[in-house]
């Protein structure tokens, strides 16, 4: 196939999954006042984040939560603490930013496999988080695979009325994922997806599985995060 040829056919698989995307309804904010987002979704309530690469994402969470909270925040990391650091050098520097915070109740765990929560946490969540989720390998099915797997793992550790949460890019091959799919045969309910705003979390700063591939900008549309319930 032509270089052409394979411009041509990612344009038409473009419009094709543009056409076939489906409206959601609208599920409340936290509260009245409050617009619904990401970050107002996790300002408060017990919060479980995996698969976080060097925990810029966990630091600004932690720094958009309110002091002296009862509720909890607890992040994760599939690496081990030593690879976490080599891997990623800034890592330290968050997780030690993190550890000094007036954060109360802000757990920070490694080697948590996304797909074996329930091996590693008894406690319930109100929501559950995974980020551009990835294994590593651009290859769909095994991408596709560990996603409901986290899906179906994911519902043990929720509570009745919690949200999980994927955000993932909207281009191919990420959009051939089919997170709303997967989410429904693991026996959820999508209520909504939201745009991913990076700068609703300061600081933050996307890392990939490959710590040396170049840096993320993410613009507001060009990641989505979908918020499913368990099915009624």
């Amino acid at each position: 196939m032509g270089k052409r040829d394979k411009i041509r056919k990612r344009r038409q698989e473009k419009v094709r999954l543009q056409r076939a995307r489906p409206s959601f309804p609208v599920i409340k904010a936290p509260s009245s006042n409050a617009t619904l987002s990401i970050r107002s979704l996790l300002a408060s309530s017990d919060v479980l984040i995996v698969g976080d690469g060097d925990f810029s994402f966990s630091h600004a969470v932690c720094g958009i939560r309110q002091k002296n909270s009862s509720e909890r925040l607890t992040c994760t990391s599939f690496d081990s603490a030593a690879t976490l650091i080599t891997k990623y050098p800034d890592a330290k520097r968050h997780i030690n930013a993190i550890q000094n915070m007036e954060c109360d109740n802000v757990v920070i765990r490694h080697n948590i496999d996304a797909t074996k929560l329930e091996t590693n946490f008894n406690e319930k969540f109100n929501r559950v988080l995974f980020n551009f989720p990835h294994v590593g390998m651009q290859r769909v099915h095994l991408n596709r695979a560990m996603v409901g797997q986290f899906f179906v793992s994911s519902q043990k550790v929720i509570r009745e009325n919690g949200l999980i949460m994927v955000t993932i890019k909207d281009r191919p091959p990420y959009s051939s994922w089919g997170i709303a799919e997967l989410g429904e045969e693991a026996g959820l309910t999508l209520k909504v997806k939201l745009p991913f705003k990076e700068d609703e979390f300061p600081g933050y700063s996307h890392k990939t599985t490959d710590a040396n591939a170049k840096r993320l900008r993410l613009n507001p549309f060009s990641s989505y995060t979908y918020i499913f319930n368990k099915a009624q």
